[in-house]
């Protein structure tokens, strides 16, 4: 049996990879999606209402219509189907998303309070922060200015953020979505407000991480004083 040269070797690699990569794409023109449950027989409970997660798009930009409704009984005497949901979730960014102008062109901690119908934003520019004891419960406003470029109308995007304390622990993971919406700007830009409930327990420099995905877009860091 003669031995296989290097470059069959690096060939057979080759096809195999390429067998081995998947690429999944799903077209729903035309179709009518159902979550509700179906309505039971006689003497027979109806069906559980499901879930449907759709990603990435807005529900101004999914055409396709979704009937979340029950099913009434198939007979006397026999139970409805439970109702369905139909749930829009921001998708990760990716690299595409970058090279089309993703970014965050500002990101600062606010203290906003309402006066008169007024919205006021105070301390943008905070070095630090004191607080009154420890452990101690804050809330940090934390505003991030997002440019989306040229990513396409009606694209749901994910906002991923997280807070680490000055020990190195992460006292905070949470997200929001962002839709994209139509709008007549020239410079698509979007305030993102993002609520971070946090228990001190430790002072000195904590650092607030926003990205998509596994692609970071920004950071934060205040410190956090005892005061007096």
């Amino acid at each position: 049996m003669s031995a296989l040269s290097d470059s069959l070797v690096a060939e057979l690699q080759k096809t195999m990879e390429s067998h081995l990569r998947t690429s999944v794409y799903m077209d729903f023109h035309g179709a009518q999606l159902k979550a509700g449950g179906e309505g039971g027989y006689l003497g027979g409970a109806g069906g559980e209402g499901g879930i449907i997660n759709i990603v990435g798009v807005t529900p101004a930009g999914f055409h396709e219509p979704i009937d979340v409704h029950g099913g009434e009984g198939q007979t006397p005497g026999g139970g409805g189907g439970g109702g369905g949901i139909a749930n829009y979730r921001g998708r990760p960014a990716d690299v595409d998303d970058l090279e089309n102008g993703l970014q965050i062109s500002s990101i600062f901690l606010a203290n906003a309070i309402q006066v008169q119908g007024l919205f006021s934003v105070l301390g943008g520019g905070w070095a630090y922060y004191e607080v009154p004891s420890l452990p101690y419960n804050l809330q940090l406003n934390l505003i991030c200015i997002v440019e989306t470029g040229t990513i396409p109308i009606n694209t749901m995007l994910r906002i991923d953020y997280s807070v680490q304390d000055a020990e190195g622990h992460t006292a905070l993971i949470s997200y929001s979505d962002l839709s994209i919406s139509q709008t007549t700007a020239l410079v698509r830009r979007w305030c993102v407000p993002l609520f971070l409930p946090l228990k001190v327990n430790c002072i000195g420099i904590w650092r607030i991480t926003v990205s998509s995905g596994s692609l970071p877009l920004a950071s934060h860091d205040i410190e956090l004083r005892l005061a007096g």
